[in-house]
C-alpha cells in the first residue's frame, strides 16, 4: 500500500471539503459570484490532485515508517508554544506563530517546517481545545505528514494543511461547539464589511504572497520568508487599521504560505500575485467556517497555488497551441 498516494488523496480530499462546505454557505445567502469561483477551485483541486497522483509520487512511495522522535518533539513544540502564548500573553494566533517560527528557522533550520506546521495547530482557538485534545490534534498532523512528505511537494500551504486535517479530525470526535463568524464582528447574513476592507484585504493578501516568494528567492528559507512578511503586515495592520484587528493580518499570514511555494511549480511573481488574491478571496469567503480550527489559513493558501499552478500550466498550453 503506498502511503504517498493515499496522503495526496486524503489532501485534495480536505481541500474539497473546505470548498464544497463554502458552496454550501454562500448557496444559502445566494452568493453566485462565490459559488461560481468555488466550483472552478474545486476542478482546479481535483485535476491538480490527479495530476500528483499519477506523476509525482511515482517512485516515491512510502510503504511503512516510523515517526522520528526529533520530527515528533519539534512539532510538539511549536504547537504547544504557539497555543500557550495566545493564551497567557494574549498575542494573535498569527504574532504567536511568528515569534516561533522566526527563531526555528534561525536556529533550527533542519527541523523549521515541522515546528512551523506545529504551530498552525497551536493557532487553534484555546477556547475549543483542551490541552489533550490540542496534543492529539498534533499527533494526527505529524502522522500525516510522515506518510504524506511527497504529495504535493512543494505546494504552499501544505503544512497548514496538513495541521487543518488534524484540527479538524480531533473536533469532529471530540464535537467541540463551533463558534459562528460573529466572532470576527461579521454579520453574514447582511455581509456587512465594507468594500474598501474588503478591498484592503485583497491588495494586501496578493502583496504578502509576491513578497513571501521573492525574500524566499534571496534567503532559501521559507520559514523565515513567512514569518517575516507576517511580522510585517501584522505590524501594517496595526498603525492603518487599528490595534487588535486579527482579520487583516491573518488574510495577509495566509498569503505568505502560498507565497512559500517552490519556483518549479510557479515561478512568476505575477502569479504568486494571483494566488494571493485567490488565499484573500478564500479567506474572507471562510470567515464563517471552521472557525478556531488551527490551519485553515494554510488549507486556503493551498487551495490557492494549486489555482495558481492550474492558471500557470493553461497559460502555457494557450501559449504553445
Amino acid at each position: 500500500m503506498c502511503f504517498s498516494k493515499i496522503a495526496t488523496a486524503v489532501y485534495a480530499a480536505i481541500a474539497v471539503l473546505l470548498i464544497l462546505s463554502m458552496v454550501l454557505v454562500h448557496f444559502y445567502f445566494s452568493h453566485i459570484a462565490i459559488i461560481l469561483m468555488s466550483i472552478l477551485l474545486a476542478i482546479s483541486s481535483l485535476w491538480q490532485g490527479y495530476r500528483f497522483f499519477k506523476n509525482e509520487v511515482k517512485g516515491q512511495c512510502i510503504y511503512h515508517e516510523s515517526i522520528q522522535i526529533n520530527d515528533l518533539l519539534s512539532i510538539l513544540a511549536g504547537s504547544l508554544s504557539t497555543f500557550y502564548l495566545t493564551k497567557y500573553l494574549d498575542l494573535s494566533p498569527t504574532l504567536a506563530s511568528v515569534l516561533v517560527g522566526i527563531p526555528a528557522s534561525l536556529i533550527f533550520k533542519k527541523h523549521a517546517p515541522i515546528i512551523f506546521m506545529g504551530t498552525f495547530v497551536g493557532m487553534s482557538a484555546f477556547a475549543r481545545f483542551s490541552l489533550i485534545e490540542l496534543v492529539l490534534a498534533t499527533l494526527f498532523t505529524a502522522l500525516l505528514y510522515q506518510y504524506g512528505k511527497h504529495a504535493f511537494a512543494g505546494i504552499g500551504g501544505k503544512l497548514g494543511l496538513t495541521a487543518f486535517a488534524g484540527t479538524l479530525v480531533i473536533s469532529i470526535v471530540t464535537g467541540p461547539q463551533i463558534q459562528g463568524a460573529l466572532e470576527y464582528g461579521i454579520d453574514i447574513e447582511k455581509w456587512n464589511m465594507p468594500p474598501s476592507f474588503i478591498i484592503a484585504l485583497l491588495l494586501a493578501s496578493s502583496l504578502a504572497s509576491m513578497l513571501t516568494f521573492f525574500i524566499n528567492q534571496r534567503l532559501k528559507n521559507a520559514v523565515l520568508s513567512s514569518s517575516l512578511v507576517g511580522l510585517l503586515f501584522a505590524f501594517v495592520g496595526m498603525l492603518i487599521i487599528g490595534q487588535g484587528d486579527r482579520i487583516f493580518e491573518s488574510a495577509a499570514y495566509c498569503a505568505t504560505f502560498a507565497g512559500m511555494t517552490q519556483s518549479n511549480h510557479i515561478k512568476h511573481l505575477f502569479m504568486f500575485l494571483v494566488a494571493g488574491f485567490i488565499c484573500g478571496f478564500m479567506f474572507i469567503s471562510t470567515l464563517p467556517l471552521f472557525v478556531g480550527l488551527g490551519g485553515k489559513l494554510g488549507a486556503c493558501a493551498f487551495i490557492a497555488a494549486l489555482a495558481s499552478k492550474t492558471l500557470t500550466h493553461l497559460y502555457k498550453e494557450v501559449r504553445h497551441a
